[in-house]
């Protein structure tokens, strides 16, 4: 059974929050609505547990974070606790089905893409596997989620191929992907700071997409979760997208947010990252496909 839970505890103000490292949230499975939560013990997942309350402003906090695991096994404990309408386990055994059926329409068209580098024409195929949402595996062509691209007003569906570039020509040098709940207190403080990163980004050909799992109330997220993500933390340099499959959870216990690092040239994912501990990882990534 899923399990989202922190990686550590931490109790402290979002100032001494921000300097934490692998700090994560606790646990997952749906409702609509934005209700984010202050400092305090105010339950499990960094943001306290979710509320039944959907209609409560915002007030972005950090609140505590609770669990234990070792996050390499993948071992943990804690639920976001309150009634969901999904489970944790039906989240995660659906996400490859129910992923793939969604995007069947909006990705299957091509499994290559064709692009120009300064030497002339380079068809760019697409990784054939082994696919995985582990460190080493390579992310499945057919993956889309509805939601923002950079800079949208409307939403759409974004594929992941949308990223592929192995030969630079898009500009595109590493590829960060947040995994959020609304819930999760350390997803609020990563939001928070993602707006001051969106010019250095930029230049570094950094591209961030952040999918929404879960929404205050722990069930699956929808489209105006991720609208409401976007909009109130002023994520509209990055795409946001409803993830309600949690597409790339895996197995066993998973640490919120949860940050997967993927390599344009060959989609392949070269970390996986439980928590916010910063942007070291990533922009090494970018330093090293610009060069």
């Amino acid at each position: 059974m899923l399990s989202l839970r922190p990686a550590h505890r931490a109790t402290a103000s979002l100032a001494v929050l921000a300097t934490l490292a692998f700090a994560a949230c606790n646990s997952i499975t749906g409702a609509d609505g934005l209700t984010l939560y202050g400092t305090g013990d105010e339950g499990e997942g960094g943001g306290g547990s979710p509320s039944d309350d959907t209609t409560s402003g915002p007030s972005t906090g950090s609140g505590d974070s609770t669990g234990s695991g070792d996050t390499s096994t993948g071992q943990g404990a804690g639920h976001p606790g309150n009634d969901t309408t999904s489970s944790s386990s039906s989240t995660s055994s659906s996400s490859s089905s129910s992923s793939s059926s969604s995007s069947s329409s909006s990705s299957s068209s091509s499994s290559s893409s064709s692009s120009t580098s300064s030497g002339g024409p380079l068809d760019c195929e697409y990784p054939d596997g082994p696919f995985g949402v582990t460190k080493g595996t390579y992310v499945k062509g057919t993956l889309a989620w509805e939601g923002y691209d950079d800079n949208a007003n409307q939403s759409g569906a974004i594929s992941i191929q949308d990223y592929f570039d192995c030969d630079g020509s898009k500009g595109i040098n590493a590829i960060l992907i947040i995994n959020s709940a609304t819930w999760c207190g350390v997803c609020q403080q990563e939001a928070s700071d993602l707006p001051s990163h969106a010019s250095s980004f930029a230049a570094k050909g950094i591209k961030v997409l952040t999918l929404m799992v879960e929404n205050s109330q722990g069930a699956p997220a929808t489209l105006a979760t991720a609208t409401s993500w976007r909009d109130y933390f002023g994520l509209e340099a990055y795409s946001t997208c409803a993830d309600p499959n949690f597409t790339f959870a895996g197995n066993g216990s998973v640490g919120l947010p949860l940050q997967i690092l993927v390599d344009p040239r060959t989609m392949k994912i070269v970390d996986r990252i439980e928590g916010y501990a910063g942007y070291s990882a990533i922009t090494a990534l970018a330093d090293k496909n610009a060069n």
